[in-house]
């Protein structure tokens, strides 16, 4: 409301008294008693007016400001005085491009307006109110931009792989870079003697174009782009001032190589982007960086496919031979070493925790490594030697004539000094450990088969003791035959499907019932059930878990079907198991036999949660809808992130056995089984400890709120028709009590 609404008012009532017949004195009186409260009405109302958050203006029927509220004057930083009277369009600016109103001041606010219309006196008013919407408008546009990104990222992808000229990558990346990434100009250049040859470019202003086609730029801040990785310019010169802001980012080429060690040889080209208005943002730079690495692995792809049979022997990142090539000479080298009863030392380099590099900074950080160690390796290998990558993360050195630990250790020592190494990236240090395992020709095998085999035994020793390198051993023999037979007739299980599910019971000890079941997964070798920590293992190691964890899933979805168990099955699902599908493999399943998804349980473990986050997050997000529920199994064994576990549709914790088995007589498992309690309770989780084989434990475990027990007290894992008269005799002594 406003002083000319209250005016109105006064003269209303004056009016109105006039006509009345009250004397002049009653009259009076009554005109001040209505003024006071008239007067306090607005006083009111304008207190409650300057109160509300959004902007508040009153227009009369000219749309000139009548009134306003203190929230409007604190947005445009003006005094009351310099606003009534003037126009509403001096105040607000329309951007049709945008779809947005903005409110007027060095900030432009957006702000969403409702105008509504009231009638006093016969006089027509608008009230218009403002509601800033910068944060929303913020959080669009940061949308919005993110996938511009992404669109350009996938578009630059797109031509590599269908690219066939190293012009055409250099000409379209600058387009797509353009058109879709709304920069306003783009080049690269290939550097020459300390310039910049330009030999694409893309952009509207006629003028750069000419000077790029018609001269080469003096580059001489190769040695700052080599050790921050980009440059950003602002404030250019020259021919450059029609920009504002510039960043330029190396293109590699044979490898990618870090801050600390690449050279002037290491970079192909530069490429170089501008912005007129303004500056390239954080997520704009990390896109570009990896657009640079994209282009420069384009280039070696394409100089690789002119060969066939370097692509078919070697590998493009590290330039190695690849697993193919190794085996064939290895082959050849063994059988020469053979004839002349000489010897030789199969080396197989893992790279320790390789995933969380690729995560947490990218892949083409991971490249990076694989480069560096690829480099060190080269370093130690002879001319008779045999060096690839045999895998994702593996290489293979075979030593020709090196037959002593001695020898070997010395050799590969010599580069991989203490196999500890700090590698910078984008600022960070990452601690890059390696893991050797170690088979000597001809006395760990005459083959190449066995030696590998053997070589992957102790390297998997080595993994297993956390130490450096770790040489096959008469003790690692039978365990290495075992498995290999072990895999094959696991494979030959597969086919016969000799594979079991037991049931083992899970009880909820505040109410003494049967609330859950846990399957199991049961080996029959030879009318003998095989340990699972025998056979387990090898499933994962050698890819079969896979398809053993179908079959698993599949017979548990049809017991629940065909029994008469009202109670929920958990089953454990490997890393193995989660991919991107894997959430439609499960529904199916749930079609199929026509189940209630609240029926099923899915077990992981912490390395499933750390490994395949991202994965495991879209497969539980679809899962959860349909009333799936989700458990860690081994709780405390690994690595688990507290923020993860908040944020993840968990239902329940599992205490690992190795904290159950010496409670309530050990101090530290008691301290840490109070503690998983408590958390896992903090986060809305319930708790179910493993291993629980005495009433002691059960009792500990009750008084501190665990919900639910799973071990040998109550039952062991049962086959299926044990496990079901167990389940009726149960639910029938518990109703005859």
């Amino acid at each position: 409301m406003t002083n000319e609404v209250f005016k109105f008012f006064e003269e209303v009532f004056k009016n109105y008294l006039e006509t009345s017949s009250l004397s002049d004195k009653e009259k009076k009186e009554v005109y001040e008693k209505f003024y006071e409260i008239l007067q306090k009405l607005f006083i009111n109302f304008k207190h409650v007016l300057n109160s509300i958050r959004e902007a508040v203006i009153v227009l009369n029927e000219k749309d000139e400001i009548i009134d306003v509220n203190e929230s409007f004057l604190k947005w445009i930083h003006l005094k009351k005085e310099d606003v009534i009277g003037k126009k509403i369009d001096d105040f607000i600016y329309e951007d049709y491009n945008q779809k947005i109103i903005f409110l007027k001041n060095n900030a432009l606010i957006p702000i969403e307006i409702e105008i509504q219309e009231f009638e006093v006196g016969h006089k027509i008013f608008k009230r218009l109110i403002a509601l800033n919407i910068k944060q929303k408008v913020d959080i669009e546009l940061k949308l919005k931009n993110l996938l511009r990104l992404y669109k350009i990222l996938s578009l630059i992808n797109e031509l590599i792989i269908r690219a066939i000229d190293i012009n055409d990558i250099y000409s379209s990346s600058c387009e797509i870079l353009v058109k879709e990434g709304h920069f306003d100009f783009a080049w690269i250049g290939e550097i020459q003697n300390e310039k910049l040859i330009p030999k694409a470019w893309y952009g509207e202003n006629k003028d750069f174009k000419n000077y790029l086609q018609n001269n080469e730029i003096p580059f001489t801040r190769i040695n700052e782009l080599i050790k921050n990785q980009y440059l950003k310019e602002d404030n250019l010169q020259n021919e450059e001032k029609v920009f504002c802001h510039k960043i330029m980012i190396p293109v590699y080429k044979e490898k990618n190589a870090l801050s600390t060690i690449i050279t002037h040889q290491d970079i192909k080209a530069v490429l170089v982007v501008y912005y007129k208005g303004k500056e390239f943002e954080e997520e704009e730079i990390h896109l570009l960086k990896q657009i640079a690495h994209d282009i420069g692995f384009g280039l070696v792809s394409l100089s690789r496919k002119e060969d066939i049979d370097y692509l078919a022997y070697y590998d493009v990142l590290t330039s190695l031979p690849n697993r193919r090539y190794f085996f064939e000479e290895l082959e050849s080298l063994l059988e020469m070493l053979k004839e002349k009863n000489q010897k030789g030392t199969l080396l197989i380099i893992d790279i320790n925790n390789f995933k969380t590099i690729n995560s947490t900074v990218g892949f083409w950080a991971g490249d990076i490594v694989l480069s560096r160690i690829a480099d060190m390796l080269k370093k130690v290998q002879r001319k008779k030697d045999i060096l690839a990558r045999v895998g994702g993360d593996k290489f293979a050195l075979f030593l020709y004539g090196v037959k002593t630990k001695e020898e070997a250790i010395y050799k590969i020592q010599t580069i991989l000094k203490d196999f500890e190494y700090i590698f910078e990236i984008e600022n960070k240090k990452f601690l890059v450990t390696v893991s050797v395992g170690g088979a000597f020709f001809p006395d760990d095998g005459l083959t190449k088969e066995i030696l590998f085999a053997s070589a992957e035994a102790a390297l998997r020793e080595s993994k297993k003791r956390g130490k450096g390198i770790e040489f096959y051993e008469e003790s690692l023999q039978k365990t290495t035959l075992e498995n290999l037979n072990l895999e094959s007739e696991l494979v030959e299980s597969i086919k016969k499907d000799n594979f079991l599910v037991f049931y083992q019971p899970i009880i909820d000890i505040q109410n003494n019932k049967i609330a859950m079941a846990e399957a199991l997964l049961r080996w029959k070798k030879d009318d003998k059930l095989v340990s699972p920590g025998e056979f387990i293992p090898i499933l994962e190691e050698r890819g079969l878990i896979k398809e053993v964890g179908a079959i698993v899933l599949d017979k548990v979805f049809k017991f629940i079907k065909n029994q008469n168990v009202d109670i929920p099955i958990s089953i454990n699902v490997s890393a193995k198991q989660i991919h991107l599908g894997f959430y439609k493999e499960v529904i199916s399943l749930i079609e199929k036999y026509e189940i209630d998804p609240n029926k099923i349980i899915l077990e992981i473990t912490e390395s499933v949660l750390m490994e395949n986050l991202e994965i495991l997050l879209k497969n539980m997000k679809e899962l959860t809808k349909i009333g799936v529920r989700f458990e860690i199994d081994d709780f405390g064994t690994g690595y688990s992130s507290l923020a993860y576990l908040k944020k993840l549709p968990i239902f329940a914790l599992k205490i690992d056995r190795t904290f159950i088995k010496d409670l309530p007589k050990n101090e530290e498992d008691i301290s840490i089984s109070k503690a998983i309690i408590s958390m896992a309770h903090s986060l809305g989780k319930r708790v179910v400890a493993e291993g629980v084989e005495m009433a002691e434990q059960v009792e500990f475990l009750k008084e501190n709120g665990c919900e639910f027990i799973q071990g040998f007290y109550f039952a062991k894992p049962m086959p299926q028709k044990d496990f079901i008269e167990f389940y009726n005799n149960y639910l029938s002594f518990k109703a005859s009590k």
